[in-house]
């Protein structure tokens, strides 16, 4: 701790059922080359017995709280509440950070007055540990808004940000009505204030598992639609055009991971139709639009030629 006693950053994390996974997650926060930090976790009204395994944890950078089960938002929410670092990072109780991944970060923030907040690259596990070819890229720099305002281009995992308290208070905390896009809410509001600096290189591992995997379609579906009214409600002074072009490009994007879900085909075409209200002369959600209309067993040749032509555009 610096001599103040006030830590300089606030590890945030909120848990709700991850006792298995959580050692792991928090050693590594603990083992980092970078000491000066509290460590923040609120426990989300768990019920697989979380609470005793912070008995073994001796550690006095860990504040554990527990509360009744109110959701993740307003769980990080009251963390965030207890901060008293002047910068914040956040995990989620199935991630990792690099043993670095602390230090970089603030390192640069302090060289870097300019900046508010800072992303890094990261790589993803499966449920035993595994590496998945998939990585995270962190490229893109600066007055970002529209690379992540609505998901697409740049996606930004939240294990892998640190962010100035001083820039998070004025974009606002999580919105508690999201279960869904709320990180993702957070970086379009903190990019219309502020510069944000990719970080290249990998800091971070998240795991992906069962439990991780596409929800309802039509649970996904309102919480899209409350997502994207929110961006286009609350942004009105930025160019419209290219906000629905990216808006319906979101959406397309879900649509078609929907349609290619074999439980959830049918479900697709509502997606689709978003994307073409946003975007009306879009080949592309015209010819996914008209084929997740026709079942292939009704689908006449027609649509079965712009399936195959579809196919050729996306893949």
């Amino acid at each position: 701790m610096n001599n103040t006693n006030i830590p300089k950053v606030s590890v945030v994390l909120a848990t709700y059922n991850r006792r298995h996974l959580l050692p792991e997650t928090i050693d590594s926060v603990l083992n980092q080359t970078f000491k000066d930090f509290e460590f923040i976790i609120v426990d989300d009204g768990s019920t697989d017995d979380t609470q005793s395994l912070f008995e073994g944890y001796k550690d006095s950078r860990i504040k554990y709280i527990y509360t009744k089960n109110q959701g993740r938002s307003r769980a990080r929410n009251y963390a965030l509440s207890l901060v008293r670092g002047e910068l914040i990072a956040f995990i989620d109780s199935d991630d990792m950070f690099l043993p670095t991944k602390l230090e970089r970060q603030v390192d640069f923030l302090d060289k870097n007055s300019d900046y508010g907040m800072i992303y890094t690259a990261c790589d993803v596990i499966d449920d035993f540990g595994k590496k998945i070819p998939v990585v995270y890229e962190a490229k893109t720099s600066g007055n970002i808004y529209y690379d992540v305002a609505f998901y697409l281009p740049v996606t930004i995992c939240l294990p892998t940000v640190m962010v100035r308290k001083s820039v998070l208070d004025q974009a606002g905390h999580f919105d508690e009505a999201m279960v869904r896009f709320e990180d993702t809410d957070i970086w379009r509001r903190v990019s219309k204030i502020t510069k944000i600096k990719a970080f290249s290189e990998i800091l971070t591992t998240i795991r992906t598992h069962n439990d991780n995997q596409m929800e309802d379609p039509d649970l996904l579906f309102e919480r899209m639609n409350y997502w994207i009214k929110k961006c286009l409600r609350e942004d009105m002074n930025f160019d419209r055009k290219r906000q629905e072009s990216l808006a319906s490009r979101a959406w397309f994007h879900y649509g078609w991971a929907v349609y290619h879900h074999p439980k959830y085909q049918e479900h697709a075409i509502k997606f689709f139709r978003e994307a073409l209200k946003l975007a009306r002369w879009s080949k592309q959600n015209w010819i996914w639009y008209l084929k997740a209309s026709f079942p292939p067993n009704r689908r006449p040749n027609f649509i079965k030629h712009l399936g195959k032509l579809a196919k050729r555009l996306v893949l």
